[in-house]
Protein backbone atom coordinates (compact mmCIF):
# COMPACT_ATOMS: atom_id res chain seq x y z
CA UNK A 1 0.00 0.00 0.00
CA UNK A 2 1.41 3.28 -0.52
CA UNK A 3 0.98 5.65 2.17
CA UNK A 4 1.34 9.18 0.15
CA UNK A 5 -1.79 11.08 0.30
CA UNK A 6 -1.62 14.09 -1.89
CA UNK A 7 -4.26 17.18 -0.30
CA UNK A 8 -5.97 19.26 -3.03
CA UNK A 9 -7.05 22.54 -1.64
CA UNK A 10 -7.72 26.46 -3.02
CA UNK A 11 -4.94 27.85 -0.74
CA UNK A 12 -7.30 29.58 1.59
CA UNK A 13 -7.49 26.46 4.15
CA UNK A 14 -4.05 26.69 6.18
CA UNK A 15 -5.79 25.49 9.25
CA UNK A 16 -7.17 22.57 8.06
CA UNK A 17 -4.07 21.66 6.49
CA UNK A 18 -1.96 22.59 9.11
CA UNK A 19 -4.10 20.16 11.85
CA UNK A 20 -3.90 17.17 9.29
CA UNK A 21 -0.15 17.63 9.24
CA UNK A 22 0.55 18.15 12.45
CA UNK A 23 -1.67 15.67 13.78
CA UNK A 24 0.01 13.15 11.50
CA UNK A 25 3.07 13.80 12.47
CA UNK A 26 2.03 13.83 16.17
CA UNK A 27 1.25 10.44 15.98
CA UNK A 28 4.23 9.58 14.11
CA UNK A 29 2.14 7.66 11.07
CA UNK A 30 3.85 5.94 7.85
CA UNK A 31 1.31 8.71 5.94
CA UNK A 32 3.29 11.60 4.51
CA UNK A 33 2.00 14.70 2.46
CA UNK A 34 1.89 16.14 -1.34
CA UNK A 35 0.34 19.97 -1.43
CA UNK A 36 0.46 21.95 -3.86
CA UNK A 37 2.14 25.73 -2.70
CA UNK A 38 -0.04 28.00 -4.03
CA UNK A 39 0.50 31.65 -3.87
CA UNK A 40 -1.94 34.89 -3.72
CA UNK A 41 -0.98 36.17 -6.68
CA UNK A 42 -1.51 32.92 -9.05
CA UNK A 43 -3.98 31.53 -11.08
CA UNK A 44 -5.45 29.20 -8.07
CA UNK A 45 -8.05 27.53 -10.79
CA UNK A 46 -5.52 26.61 -13.14
CA UNK A 47 -3.46 25.32 -10.51
CA UNK A 48 -6.45 22.87 -8.69
CA UNK A 49 -7.02 21.30 -12.26
CA UNK A 50 -3.26 20.73 -13.12
CA UNK A 51 -2.76 18.91 -9.71
CA UNK A 52 -6.24 17.30 -9.70
CA UNK A 53 -5.51 15.93 -13.28
CA UNK A 54 -1.79 14.72 -11.84
CA UNK A 55 -3.00 13.07 -9.28
CA UNK A 56 -5.65 11.51 -11.19
CA UNK A 57 -3.07 10.26 -13.84
CA UNK A 58 -0.89 8.29 -11.00
CA UNK A 59 -4.40 7.29 -9.14
CA UNK A 60 -2.69 8.49 -5.88
CA UNK A 61 -4.73 8.81 -2.39
CA UNK A 62 -6.30 11.76 -1.86
CA UNK A 63 -7.79 14.07 0.66
CA UNK A 64 -9.73 16.72 -1.01
CA UNK A 65 -10.46 19.95 1.24
CA UNK A 66 -13.72 21.48 -0.19
CA UNK A 67 -14.62 25.11 1.31
CA UNK A 68 -16.66 28.01 0.48
CA UNK A 69 -13.00 29.35 -0.77
CA UNK A 70 -12.66 26.42 -2.82
CA UNK A 71 -16.30 26.66 -4.36
CA UNK A 72 -16.38 30.19 -5.17
CA UNK A 73 -12.55 30.34 -6.56
CA UNK A 74 -13.43 26.93 -9.20
CA UNK A 75 -16.98 27.37 -9.72
CA UNK A 76 -17.07 30.99 -10.93
CA UNK A 77 -14.38 29.90 -14.15
CA UNK A 78 -14.00 27.62 -17.05
CA UNK A 79 -11.94 25.08 -15.06
CA UNK A 80 -15.53 24.15 -13.23
CA UNK A 81 -16.40 21.35 -15.30
CA UNK A 82 -13.15 19.86 -15.99
CA UNK A 83 -11.94 19.90 -12.20
CA UNK A 84 -15.41 18.78 -10.96
CA UNK A 85 -15.48 15.91 -14.02
CA UNK A 86 -11.53 14.64 -12.65
CA UNK A 87 -13.31 15.03 -8.86
CA UNK A 88 -16.45 12.83 -9.82
CA UNK A 89 -14.24 9.80 -12.16
CA UNK A 90 -11.36 9.99 -9.79
CA UNK A 91 -9.75 6.14 -10.48
CA UNK A 92 -8.76 5.31 -7.04
CA UNK A 93 -11.32 4.59 -3.83
CA UNK A 94 -8.96 6.08 -1.78
CA UNK A 95 -10.01 9.58 -1.62
CA UNK A 96 -11.59 11.78 1.60
CA UNK A 97 -13.44 14.93 1.16
CA UNK A 98 -13.13 16.92 3.95
CA UNK A 99 -15.99 19.88 4.83
CA UNK A 100 -14.79 23.12 6.35
CA UNK A 101 -17.14 24.53 8.40
CA UNK A 102 -18.43 26.74 6.64
CA UNK A 103 -19.95 24.19 3.93
CA UNK A 104 -22.96 22.39 4.68
CA UNK A 105 -25.60 20.16 2.91
CA UNK A 106 -27.83 23.07 2.27
CA UNK A 107 -25.12 24.79 0.32
CA UNK A 108 -23.16 22.28 -1.16
CA UNK A 109 -26.19 21.21 -3.11
CA UNK A 110 -26.27 24.59 -4.32
CA UNK A 111 -22.81 24.40 -6.05
CA UNK A 112 -23.03 20.62 -6.94
CA UNK A 113 -25.79 17.60 -5.83
CA UNK A 114 -23.51 15.20 -7.35
CA UNK A 115 -20.96 16.31 -4.42
CA UNK A 116 -23.45 15.25 -2.14
CA UNK A 117 -24.25 12.11 -2.59
CA UNK A 118 -23.43 9.41 -0.26
CA UNK A 119 -24.03 6.24 -2.30
CA UNK A 120 -21.52 6.55 -5.22
CA UNK A 121 -18.58 5.93 -2.38
CA UNK A 122 -17.74 9.23 -1.93
CA UNK A 123 -16.17 9.40 1.80
CA UNK A 124 -16.72 12.42 3.84
CA UNK A 125 -15.38 14.20 7.19
CA UNK A 126 -16.65 17.13 8.44
CA UNK A 127 -13.80 19.30 9.85
CA UNK A 128 -15.48 20.35 12.90
CA UNK A 129 -15.95 17.02 13.68
CA UNK A 130 -12.21 16.46 13.86
CA UNK A 131 -11.15 20.22 15.05
CA UNK A 132 -10.94 19.10 18.68
CA UNK A 133 -9.62 15.87 18.96
CA UNK A 134 -6.46 14.62 19.68
CA UNK A 135 -3.53 13.79 16.79
CA UNK A 136 -3.99 10.46 17.60
CA UNK A 137 -7.72 10.39 17.01
CA UNK A 138 -7.61 12.86 14.01
CA UNK A 139 -4.95 10.47 12.37
CA UNK A 140 -6.81 7.48 13.06
CA UNK A 141 -10.19 8.44 11.90
CA UNK A 142 -8.58 10.28 8.13
CA UNK A 143 -6.56 7.08 7.84
CA UNK A 144 -9.40 4.66 8.44
CA UNK A 145 -12.05 6.59 6.12
CA UNK A 146 -9.38 6.80 3.31
CA UNK A 147 -8.56 3.50 2.84
CA UNK A 148 -11.97 2.11 3.76
CA UNK A 149 -12.57 -0.04 0.39
CA UNK A 150 -15.97 0.31 -1.34
CA UNK A 151 -15.46 -1.90 -3.81
CA UNK A 152 -18.60 -3.57 -3.56
CA UNK A 153 -20.44 -0.30 -4.02
CA UNK A 154 -19.00 1.31 -6.80
CA UNK A 155 -17.12 0.56 -9.74
CA UNK A 156 -16.07 3.55 -12.64
CA UNK A 157 -18.62 1.45 -15.38
CA UNK A 158 -21.06 1.72 -12.77
CA UNK A 159 -20.23 5.97 -12.04
CA UNK A 160 -19.88 6.64 -15.27
CA UNK A 161 -23.40 5.20 -16.20
CA UNK A 162 -24.79 6.94 -13.09
CA UNK A 163 -23.52 10.58 -14.46
CA UNK A 164 -25.21 9.48 -17.82
CA UNK A 165 -28.49 8.64 -16.12
CA UNK A 166 -29.54 12.91 -16.80
CA UNK A 167 -28.75 12.73 -20.69
CA UNK A 168 -31.05 9.01 -20.66
CA UNK A 169 -34.09 10.18 -18.98
CA UNK A 170 -34.32 14.31 -20.14
CA UNK A 171 -32.89 13.54 -23.76
CA UNK A 172 -34.20 17.81 -24.36
CA UNK A 173 -31.47 19.69 -25.90
CA UNK A 174 -31.16 22.48 -23.20
CA UNK A 175 -28.42 25.11 -23.68
CA UNK A 176 -25.94 25.47 -20.85
CA UNK A 177 -25.57 28.05 -19.24
CA UNK A 178 -23.38 30.65 -17.02
CA UNK A 179 -25.79 32.93 -16.20
CA UNK A 180 -26.28 33.89 -12.70
CA UNK A 181 -29.78 33.42 -11.03
CA UNK A 182 -29.63 36.57 -9.96
CA UNK A 183 -28.56 37.78 -13.34
CA UNK A 184 -31.76 36.56 -15.09
CA UNK A 185 -33.77 39.84 -14.12
CA UNK A 186 -36.83 39.95 -12.01
CA UNK A 187 -39.40 39.00 -14.74
CA UNK A 188 -38.22 35.80 -15.61
CA UNK A 189 -36.97 34.93 -11.80
CA UNK A 190 -41.12 35.83 -11.46
CA UNK A 191 -42.07 33.48 -14.06
CA UNK A 192 -39.73 30.33 -13.08
CA UNK A 193 -41.15 31.06 -9.25
CA UNK A 194 -44.66 31.46 -10.92
CA UNK A 195 -44.59 27.17 -12.23
CA UNK A 196 -42.82 26.39 -9.05
CA UNK A 197 -45.43 27.73 -6.81
CA UNK A 198 -48.18 25.31 -8.39
CA UNK A 199 -47.07 23.04 -5.73
CA UNK A 200 -43.47 22.28 -6.45
CA UNK A 201 -41.54 24.64 -4.53
CA UNK A 202 -40.91 22.71 -1.17
CA UNK A 203 -39.86 19.70 -3.63
CA UNK A 204 -36.74 22.06 -4.56
CA UNK A 205 -36.62 23.20 -0.77
CA UNK A 206 -36.32 19.82 0.69
CA UNK A 207 -34.42 18.67 -1.68
CA UNK A 208 -31.75 22.00 -0.55
CA UNK A 209 -32.05 20.67 2.72
CA UNK A 210 -33.81 24.18 3.94
CA UNK A 211 -34.68 23.00 6.99
CA UNK A 212 -38.16 22.57 8.86
CA UNK A 213 -38.34 26.46 10.50
CA UNK A 214 -37.32 27.80 6.72
CA UNK A 215 -40.12 26.05 4.94
CA UNK A 216 -42.43 27.00 7.43
CA UNK A 217 -41.93 30.63 6.71
CA UNK A 218 -41.71 30.44 3.08
CA UNK A 219 -45.49 28.50 3.60
CA UNK A 220 -46.54 32.17 5.16
CA UNK A 221 -45.35 33.88 2.28
CA UNK A 222 -48.28 34.64 -0.92
CA UNK A 223 -45.56 33.58 -3.00
CA UNK A 224 -43.37 30.79 -1.40
CA UNK A 225 -41.42 30.09 -4.56
CA UNK A 226 -40.28 33.60 -5.13
CA UNK A 227 -38.94 34.31 -1.55
CA UNK A 228 -37.01 30.55 -1.95
CA UNK A 229 -35.23 32.27 -5.13
CA UNK A 230 -34.43 34.89 -3.32
CA UNK A 231 -33.04 32.98 0.07
CA UNK A 232 -31.20 30.81 -2.90
CA UNK A 233 -29.69 33.75 -3.86
CA UNK A 234 -28.74 35.44 -0.81
CA UNK A 235 -26.66 32.03 0.42
CA UNK A 236 -24.98 31.31 -2.70
CA UNK A 237 -24.75 34.57 -4.93
CA UNK A 238 -22.68 31.89 -7.78
CA UNK A 239 -26.01 29.76 -8.08
CA UNK A 240 -26.44 29.42 -11.86
CA UNK A 241 -29.72 28.72 -13.86
CA UNK A 242 -27.51 25.47 -14.79
CA UNK A 243 -27.56 24.25 -10.78
CA UNK A 244 -31.33 25.24 -10.97
CA UNK A 245 -31.89 23.00 -14.26
CA UNK A 246 -30.04 20.28 -12.86
CA UNK A 247 -31.62 20.15 -9.67
CA UNK A 248 -35.37 20.36 -11.39
CA UNK A 249 -34.04 17.34 -13.31
CA UNK A 250 -33.63 15.69 -10.34
CA UNK A 251 -36.96 15.68 -8.72
CA UNK A 252 -38.42 15.49 -12.53
CA UNK A 253 -40.16 18.84 -12.81
CA UNK A 254 -39.54 18.36 -16.45
CA UNK A 255 -42.51 20.70 -17.42
CA UNK A 256 -40.50 23.51 -15.52
CA UNK A 257 -37.10 22.61 -17.41
CA UNK A 258 -38.26 23.31 -20.72
CA UNK A 259 -40.31 26.13 -20.15
CA UNK A 260 -36.70 27.52 -19.19
CA UNK A 261 -35.03 25.82 -22.14
CA UNK A 262 -38.17 27.40 -24.73
CA UNK A 263 -38.66 31.01 -22.71
CA UNK A 264 -35.84 31.68 -20.47
CA UNK A 265 -33.03 30.67 -22.64
CA UNK A 266 -33.84 31.69 -25.76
Amino acid sequence: MSYEVCILHSGNDSNIIFKIKNSFKAAKSRITFEIIDIKTNQQVEAIVAIALRDYKERKMNLIIIISLAFLNTIWVTGYKTRILNDILNYPSENVLHIWAEDVNEQIMRMYSTHLCQTHIGFKRVLFKDLKYLSSDEVAEKIEHKLFEQKSSVWSQDKKAAYYALDEDFFPLDIKKSTLKLHELGVINLHNIAVKLNEGYWKKLANLLHFNPIAIQLLEKETFPADKMLEDIVKINPFFTLENLIDLLKEINLTEIVTYIQKVVLL
